[in-house]
């Protein structure tokens, strides 16, 4: 006891801000005070005290929760699986457990680097409207980072691609979905606290955004980590790219195939007519490149695909970045697809420049 008190003590003396530690060095106090336990809770005993405890409690839960029930030994997220070694950073949100895990690509494959404590929206997860105080869950990407209104978002801010276009295609809206830290004057928020944004601490978005890049990394915010034990083989980018969608790879590989050989014909079958969103297979642009690719004047030099992820949704949707390099350009283009399966077969609704 006193071991714990001394260490509480220490703590909100150096991270006056954090309301956990302050509740927890109250019930010590109290604890140690004769008759204490008989005596008011601090904070008083008002509807608005009492949620603000309750609050807190379901903090302390989560966060004692994920120092005893820890990931097993090496494994990783099935939805992460798909990512290819190229891809440096990947972030895997669990809305239940309102944990944020890091992982990093280095010469032995993919890692746990680091797993913090956030705050989702007030009203959960599973967002579809503007105003609906949800987290979205999907497969989203980083974009740049913004480091303005210190006072709105903390240390840093780090936006996502909310609503994707799979969000877009289905009607959810809304905006401003980001990563970023905690306001001045508070170091931790209770679990179901935001608008929809998804909060860590200053300390642990500074540390966030630093380590990560913009653009390449992705998000999964789900409601639950599938946690396996990757395969020993070496080889578990094209197994677990067909464990994502039966059939999936065959078609990526026949779609790959007709772009590096301009077959046009082929390639008018995998994507999806009507859809007009500033993709490549917006209809009149699609076909202004495909008569490009029938005179063999659109060449391609290169495609590497970077990852295959899941949509996170009921309907069969995959996700895929990749890198097209064509001539005369020095720099490969960024890119990405959106796949979804219809009556067996795949096809492609969006595919298109990543911004």
């Amino acid at each position: 006891e006193s071991k714990a008190f001394a260490t509480v003590e220490q703590l909100v003396k150096q991270q006056p801000d954090f309301a956990l530690a302050q509740l927890l060095y109250g019930d010590l106090l109290l604890a140690r005070t004769p008759g204490g336990a008989a005596r008011p809770e601090p904070g008083g005993s008002s509807p608005a005290a009492q949620e603000r405890r309750a609050d807190l409690r379901e903090e302390s839960r989560l966060r004692l929760a994920a120092l005893v029930e820890r990931p097993p030994a090496a494994a990783l997220p099935r939805q992460l699986l798909g990512l290819s070694s190229a891809v440096q950073h990947a972030i895997v949100v669990d809305t239940a457990s309102a944990r944020l895990y890091l992982f990093e690509n280095g010469p032995n494959g993919l890692k746990l680097l680091r797993d913090h404590y956030v705050a989702i929206g007030k009203q959960g997860f599973g967002k579809q409207v503007e105003g609906d105080l949800r987290t979205p869950l999907g497969t989203y990407h980083l974009g740049l980072r913004r480091d303005e209104a210190v006072e709105r978002y903390g240390a840093a801010a780090l936006p996502l691609n909310y609503p994707n276009e799979y969000d877009r295609l289905v009607g959810r809206s809304g905006s401003s979905i980001w990563l970023h830290g905690e306001r001045a004057g508070s170091y931790a928020r209770s679990p179901l606290s935001t608008d929809g944004c998804i909060v860590l601490s200053n300390d642990d978005m500074s540390r966030l955004a630093d380590t990560v890049e913009a653009r390449d990394t992705p998000v999964l915010i789900v409601n639950h980590v599938d946690w396996v034990l990757p395969s020993k083989t070496g080889d578990e980018r094209k197994p677990v790219a067909q464990s994502i969608a039966p059939a999936f790879d065959s078609a990526y590989q026949q779609w790959r195939q007709a772009r590096l050989s301009q077959d046009a014909a082929a390639l008018r079958g995998f994507y999806e007519t009507g859809l007009q969103r500033g993709s490549d297979s917006e209809t009149e642009r699609l076909e202004r490149k495909l008569l490009l690719m029938s005179r063999q004047e659109l060449p391609v030099q290169s495609l590497e695909r970077l990852s295959v992820l899941p949509g996170q949704d009921q309907q069969a949707v995959v996700i895929v970045t990749y890198r097209e390099l064509s001539p005369p350009e020095a720099k490969p283009k960024l890119k990405r697809q959106y796949w979804r399966e219809h009556e067996g077969q795949w096809r492609i609704f969006f595919d298109g420049l990543v911004s």
